[in-house]
């Protein structure tokens, strides 16, 4: 079964449909007693970290998932600028935000002047992953990952921009894209296809 979960955000009803249009039959991941029955999490916001934190928590699913990342027995893929919250934090402009701690580094601005624009921006993939294929990708907010995360990359973006940035990231059952793959044409529904059709608890 596949789950999509809420981050009290809005765009968690598009990711639905276009999973429903890729053939699948997805449902909403509405409490911790849907996870033994899901093969497959996807959780995608471009809001405020803080608040897509605090709509995880509010629905206590957070100590769930942390299980289901320790145990891999279910696949996730997180999108977008939610990609953030799988780092051990954020440093923001309000100061330093905790995230989950799941994969090693954490959130940085850009350098000054480095700033990549709203937009595609060429992504080349390190590993051969859910079919993954270089080219054109949609950022919404495009951001910057330090210390500890080489090891986990898996697409990065290093041709149209000053100051490349890890796009894609892998480990074990963590999937992670901070492009908009359901706004990057034929190549973005083609990796979501390919993560979908993957099997839980594969080794990789």
């Amino acid at each position: 079964m596949i789950r999509i979960v809420s981050t009290n955000g809005t765009n968690y009803t598009t990711v639905l449909r276009e999973v429903q249009l890729l053939g699948y039959k997805p449902k909403m991941l509405k409490s911790v007693k849907d996870v033994p029955k899901t093969t497959h999490i996807i959780l995608s916001g471009n809001d405020e970290p803080t608040f897509m934190l605090k709509g995880l928590k509010s629905q206590n699913l957070l100590p769930k998932l942390e299980k289901v990342v320790k145990h891999r027995n279910v696949l996730i893929l997180v999108m977008g600028r939610c990609m953030q919250l799988l780092y051990e934090g954020i440093d923001g402009p309000k100061g330093w935000i905790p995230g989950t701690g799941w994969l090693s580094g954490h959130v940085v601005p850009f350098a000054y002047g480095c700033e990549p624009a709203k937009g595609a921006h060429a992504v080349e993939f390190v590993k051969d992953v859910c079919g993954a294929s270089d080219g054109m990708y949609r950022f919404d907010m495009p951001f910057q990952v330090k210390d500890g995360y080489e090891g986990d990359l898996w697409g990065e973006a290093r041709l149209s921009v000053p100051d490349p940035f890890p796009a894609a990231v892998h480990h074990r059952n963590i999937y992670g894209v901070q492009f908009n793959l359901l706004r990057s044409g034929v190549q973005g529904r083609e990796l979501l296809r390919g993560f979908l059709n993957r099997v839980p608890d594969s080794g990789d």
